[in-house]
């Protein structure tokens, strides 16, 4: 959870979404092939086209998901009428700081826009060509070096190289049902804001994997619903973070399993910079919550903001309507025992709103997700 984000003055915050020009291309069809890292470099060229203000190469699709398989409220219906709100938008700090959370579909700042340029020209001077999805996160990157352009790029290039690595061939539900049934990650619901809850739970870690340190496991099972999240779950301009909800029930100080959340820490906070909204740690050990007055000394306010130690489950509820979260959470649903396709709820997400519907009189809409296409998730950059 680090101290990061922009200086000066912050844009408008009450810039929603609004209409793009038409334009010709966004960058190749993602059902194209991946481009090999032994491919010359007049090959790469030949194939690059333009989106977001950079070159991009084409993109395959990261995850192989079969349609029985994505939950039929993945994206609510509520997601199509909903705007954010300015906290939403923009997260602002008593010492006149500010970061930003929805990057996509939505007008940039002066500052913001300069950084940006700055950042595009840098890429087209070196001669650099990135995944479409990369290319699309590129103030997240400068939001994440503090304006650095430079160093943006840098980390936007690793993050391109590591895709390519790791996606060689689609993650696979069929390839990770088994490992997806032990419920050590799911998604539950959503917030408030429509912002889908990640419930991570440490104890469902098998104790081979911990013996045989499989980290890249459970890894790989938080970038299948990272990648899921963005191709069904995610709205630009509106949707483009997560909450993540850490359980640490059943488990004692020596128990934690902090090689693995230090490997899901790394890659979270390097190859999918800003999609963590915030972090929710519950039902910690006594002898770690009799530190957690000391650990919110020495946080800075962003990070407090970014980092919430859960003393009461009933707190968690603030933030989330309770029949979207499980009973030993705090909430009123029942402790699921199936866990994918994911087991997420309609709405309604208003913390305020009884359990019940708004409009008993009709069903929810399932299958929302198929109204965005992959290239409609990604979202594009103001410029």
């Amino acid at each position: 959870s680090s101290d990061l984000g922009w200086k000066g003055s912050a844009p408008r915050a009450d810039a929603m979404v609004q209409p793009f020009p038409g334009w010709n291309s966004d960058g190749p069809n993602s059902s194209g092939c991946k481009a090999e890292a032994s491919m010359r470099a007049e090959d790469l060229a030949a194939l690059a086209a333009d989106a977001n203000g950079f070159r991009v190469l084409p993109e395959g699709s990261p995850i192989s998901v079969e349609e029985h398989n994505v939950a039929p409220f993945s994206m609510p219906e509520e997601v199509l009428s909903f705007q954010p709100d300015e906290e939403a938008v923009i997260a602002r700090f008593a010492n006149g700081d500010w970061e930003r959370k929805v990057h996509c579909n939505i007008e940039l700042g002066s500052e913001e826009l300069e950084a940006l340029r700055l950042l595009q020209e840098e890429a087209r001077l070196l001669g650099v060509a990135l995944p479409p999805s990369v290319s699309a996160s590129a103030t997240r990157y400068l939001s994440h070096s503090h304006g650095d352009h430079k160093k943006a790029l840098k980390m936007m290039e690793a993050t391109a190289e590591w895709r390519s690595s790791y996606f060689r061939r689609p993650l696979s539900d069929s390839d990770l049902a088994e490992d997806l049934k032990l419920g050590l990650a799911y998604f539950t619901g959503r917030d408030k804001a429509l912002r889908p809850v990640l419930v991570f739970r440490a104890s469902r870690i098998p104790c081979a994997w911990h013996r045989d340190r499989h980290f890249d496991r459970v890894v790989k099972v938080l970038v299948f619903c990272m990648e899921y999240f963005l191709r069904y779950m995610a709205v630009p301009g509106k949707i483009e973070s997560i909450n993540v909800v850490i359980d640490l029930k059943d488990l004692t100080l020596s128990q934690i399993p902090i090689g693995v959340l230090r490997e899901v820490h790394r890659s979270m906070g390097t190859y999918y910079v800003g999609r963590i909204f915030r972090f929710y740690i519950c039902n910690m050990p006594r002898i770690l919550g009799t530190l957690v007055p000391l650990a919110k000394k020495v946080l800075t306010e962003r990070q407090r903001q970014k980092l919430v130690f859960v003393c009461r489950n009933e707190d968690l509820v603030q933030d989330m309507a309770a029949r979207q979260i499980e009973e030993d959470l705090g909430g009123t649903r029942a402790k699921l025992q199936e866990f994918f396709p994911f087991p997420v709820l309609p709405g309604p997400f208003d913390v305020d709103e009884p359990c019940g519907r708004h409009d008993e009189s009709r069903e929810p809409v399932p299958g929302v997700h198929r109204v965005l296409t992959a290239q409609g998730c990604r979202g594009r950059l103001w410029n």
